[in-house]
């Protein structure tokens, strides 16, 4: 009989939230090294999530979702408690693994076997957060957090120093995706950006750099259009970028395929979806690894935790954040050595094949908990 785990998600499934991506796909991976999978995301409303939800995101396997209802009331917390006690019992999973900090607090402290996984700082969040996660670590089930980069984990550890050796690092992944061709003939040099428009992302960075860059066309693909307007309106967009709005996660691929180079110009603070704060010291993120799965050449903001998987001139090029003159020499160079280019593409290929794939996540993740023994060999 295969091992059963239960999900326990922070957030919606149906959601455009690199958060709901990445459940999806890591449910979607742990099914595919045989485990019996069932998610747990709250829910405002009874009405049940649907099983094709995760087609969203190009997932394939079924895998059951139960909707923790957590009404938007007094005393709604309790509801969600009360419902998540009645999941665990009729799933009664070997294993809750979970990014919520209150689901898997609840579950550790029923005696679940329970792995936390952290992508920022949660107990740092508000004194509430900080009670909670210290519950959850020391629930009677309570065996493991994963942490999204080193950075995080050394964090973590200086704060919690008894958690030593109860920690793995899992940085984050991108979905199997097929090597794509080189890029069509086109008119111009084209630079992709794919992500929100969130402030930290960079997109100011790009509007800087693109007169600077008048041979490249700047695509932006991301955001909403209150988000969009909002850039027109605060800042003169050369004629050179083109904002294409959201579009659907499955297209992207085809379309970071078009680029000759792929760009993440994150600034030194960084927000995210739903507030958070700045993860700019932690983040490992979603579409980087999207990036290198295209053999595109890439150009990143040189950031301490980034430095975790990116490597200067072997997989990747690095820029000064928010420093436009050297975002362009950046982009001039891949312009002017196309070996160089095809060179970083193929290196970003190659690691992302070898450790970045969700499966290879889920691989490494499982591994990681059978030496720490929370699950048999």
């Amino acid at each position: 009989m295969s091992p059963k785990w239960l999900y326990i998600a922070s957030g919606p499934i149906a959601s455009e939230a690199a958060n709901a991506v990445h459940v999806a796909h890591m449910c979607d991976a742990l099914k595919g090294r045989g485990l019996a999978v069932t998610i747990g995301p709250p829910a405002s409303s009874l009405r049940c999530a649907s099983d094709s939800a995760l087609s969203l995101y190009g997932v394939g396997r079924a895998i059951p979702i139960y909707s923790l209802w957590r009404p938007k009331i007094r005393g709604g917390g309790l509801v969600y408690r009360l419902v998540l006690r009645w999941l665990l019992h009729i799933v009664a999973a070997d294993i809750v693994y979970g990014r919520s900090l209150q689901g898997c607090c609840i579950a550790a402290e029923t005696g679940r076997p329970t792995v936390f996984e952290i992508h920022k700082p949660e107990w740092e969040i508000n004194e509430r957060n900080y009670r909670e996660f210290q519950r959850l670590v020391a629930g009677e089930g309570f065996r493991a957090i994963v942490c999204i980069s080193a950075a995080l984990e050394a964090h973590l550890l200086a704060v919690f120093p008894e958690l030593k050796g109860w920690t793995i690092v899992a940085h984050d992944a991108a979905p199997t995706l097929e090597r794509p061709e080189a890029p069509g003939q086109v008119e111009a040099f084209v630079v992709g950006y794919f992500g929100s428009l969130h402030p930290g992302k960079g997109i100011e960075t790009l509007l800087d750099v693109a007169p600077r860059c008048p041979w490249a066309s700047f695509r932006i693909v991301g955001g909403d259009a209150t988000s969009i307007q909002r850039w027109r309106e605060s800042r003169d967009v050369p004629a050179n970028v083109h904002f294409l709005g959201h579009r659907a996660h499955h297209d992207l691929p085809a379309m970071m395929a078009e680029c000759h180079v792929l760009v993440a110009p994150y600034l030194e603070k960084v927000s995210v979806q739903g507030g958070g704060g700045d993860v700019a010291r932690w983040m490992s993120p979603l579409k980087l690894f999207e990036y290198m799965a295209m053999a595109r050449p890439i150009v990143s903001a040189d950031l301490p935790v980034l430095r975790e998987v990116l490597r200067e001139d072997e997989n990747a090029l690095l820029a000064a954040p928010g420093d436009a003159a050297d975002w362009a020499r950046a982009l001039e160079r891949l312009r002017d050595d196309p070996e160089l280019a095809r060179h970083l593409g193929e290196q970003a290929r190659a690691d992302y094949e070898r450790h970045h794939t969700w499966d290879a996540r889920a691989g490494h993740i499982l591994a990681e908990l059978r030496r720490l023994e929370v699950i048999d060999p």
